[in-house]
């Protein structure tokens, strides 16, 4: 196996070896990716074998993303509560002022915090994880 770069991809795919077997998880395949396979290459087509891997969680790993869960849940619940608060007020709301509360509601509960980037400004980082700034594997 060999890890390439996303963009080169197309090329990678066009270049396969007649005979050359390749599998393809037909949910995550873009169309102009599948036109790139030539025609001598037998495609399989199946659930990619890391989704298998990536979706088996230990009891450890499951009661993290109970916990996180209900971290972020009571977030949202706080950020509902604003919302229908600011609506009944009658203020103006917009995408960023969602997304400001939104994030300020995550970052009480630990899971955001905003770095800033000098080619892009202001960049919000947030995982739902099982502890602050720690992201579940």
């Amino acid at each position: 196996m060999r890890v390439i770069v996303y963009a080169d991809a197309p090329k990678a795919l066009a270049v396969l070896p007649a005979g050359a077997t390749l599998l393809i998880d037909p949910r995550r395949i873009t169309h102009g990716l599948l036109e790139q396979v030539p025609s001598s290459v037998a495609i399989v087509e199946a659930v990619n074998l890391s989704t298998f891997a990536k979706s088996h969680k230990t009891a450890a790993e499951a009661g993290h993303i109970r916990a996180a869960m209900e971290q972020d849940g009571a977030a949202l619940a706080e950020f509902f509560a604003w919302f229908e608060a600011a609506l009944t007020r009658g203020e103006r709301i917009t995408e960023l002022t969602i997304d400001e509360k939104l994030t300020a509601a995550r970052a009480a509960a630990g899971f955001c915090h905003t770095e800033l980037r000098h080619d892009r400004g202001p960049q919000r980082q947030c995982r739902i994880t099982a502890r602050p700034r720690r992201r579940i594997r």
